[in-house]
């Protein structure tokens, strides 16, 4: 943002962070953080005189949906969402899907299959950000016992219930 200040031969804003100069009138303020700023306006000791200006720093807003989860089917677990920023107005996650409230930042999710969940900060000046959290759901692994493949239509394959969420897995039969 611009500074200006006017009146004198001689000035000296302080503190100089964040200013491109701190010894002309006019000034151009980039703080990271919220600053107040102090000219010291003078004419070569006559009538010297100071003023202040506050520089607010809104900071933008930032989501994070935490680390992946990974949980048996039947199970919960309580998402980890963080929100920074100033001004916060709304967090909300979607989809709603298996979630005990989803405008809680940690809600707890019971989810019966994979699912991605988006956490979305909405700042009042500052924007809207999201982040994302991925929930692996392993599946109930249902073994028969026996199978008979002779051909008659009963129980001629054996079918893993679940099996499919365990892509590394190897089956062995043992007759």
């Amino acid at each position: 943002t611009q500074l200006h200040a006017s009146g004198g031969l001689y000035y000296k804003w302080t503190p100089s962070t964040g200013l491109d100069r701190d010894d002309v009138a006019d000034r151009v303020a980039s703080p990271a953080d919220t600053t107040t700023y102090s000219v010291n306006v003078s004419n070569d000791g006559c009538n010297d005189d100071s003023r202040s200006i506050t520089v607010a720093v809104r900071k933008n807003p930032v989501a994070d949906a935490g680390d992946d989860k990974r949980i048996f089917e039947g199970q919960s677990v309580k998402l980890n969402g963080k929100a920074k920023g100033d001004e916060i107005t709304d967090v909300s996650w979607s989809p709603a899907t298996a979630l005990d409230d989803p405008t809680s930042i940690t809600p707890v999710a019971n989810p019966t299959d994979d699912i991605s969940y988006t956490l979305t900060v909405t700042s009042a000046n500052c924007g809207i950000s999201a982040s994302t959290v991925f929930v692996r759901v392993y599946k109930k692994v249902t073994i028969p016992n026996t199978f008979s493949p002779n051909g008659d239509g009963i129980n001629d394959s054996c079918n893993i219930d679940g099996l499919v969420t365990y892509p590394e897995s190897s089956t062995m039969v043992f007759d």
